[in-house]
């Protein structure tokens, strides 16, 4: 909770100097669905994917009518979805049981634009490094039969993860001043998410869909 407090508390005040600022083409908002999951190599329990929200404020530096330079702040909610197999005394299967864990980072991308502007829509792919900063974790459960177990495999997490991106969208130009725009990125760490070096290597990769609002 404290933590999204401070993020929209951030982005309030962050956008009168945005709208204010000489230097800025362009600013917006934006929101996206992720799925996320770790890529663990070697590991005995099976990962996959996990829902979350992002939000997200962005300023735009337009270079040449064809490029552009922008850096967005984003709170997004990762993290990942380990299973198990629950067996009785004589290894017979009982159910699959499921930890979910969420992953809250403030992530700050900084991205190279190309664009083709047309008069009603632009076409747009991104790409550019990617610093996150892990900011909440909510640890997921496994509800056993007669016991529930948490997980701890966050605790091995690093705080701070570097990583890239790439997108491609369209943006629409509608009402007025106003242009909106729907995105589909792909996300991946280039460092590990461990704490400490072991023999498998642990990154985060995440595919969001974002709808903007550009003003």
């Amino acid at each position: 909770m404290k933590t999204k407090l401070f993020v929209i508390l951030m982005i309030v005040c962050l956008f009168p100097v945005i709208s204010q600022a000489q230097i800025i083409s362009n600013y917006g908002v934006k929101t996206a669905f992720t799925r996320s999951m770790f890529d663990i190599e070697e590991y005995f329990n099976f990962t996959t994917w996990r829902s979350g929200f992002n939000v997200a404020v962005y300023a735009e530096k337009d270079v040449f009518d064809c490029m552009s330079f922008f850096l967005q702040l984003e709170y997004s909610q990762k993290g990942y979805i380990f299973e198990q197999v629950e067996t009785n005394e004589v290894g017979t299967e009982i159910q699959d049981v499921r930890a979910n864990t969420r992953l809250d980072y403030i992530s700050v991308p900084l991205f190279l634009e190309i664009k083709y502007p047309t008069q009603k829509i632009t076409p747009f792919i991104t790409i550019g490094p990617r610093f996150d900063y892990l900011a909440n974790v909510n640890k997921g459960e496994f509800r056993f039969t007669s016991v529930t177990v948490t997980d701890d495999f966050a605790d091995k997490l690093k705080s701070y993860v570097f990583g890239g991106s790439f997108s491609c969208g369209l943006q629409i130009h509608a009402l007025n001043k106003y242009n909106f725009s729907i995105e589909f990125r792909y996300n991946y760490d280039f460092s590990d998410s461990q704490k400490e070096l072991v023999q498998y290597g642990v990154k985060n990769k995440s595919f969001d869909f974002w709808f903007g609002i550009e003003f």
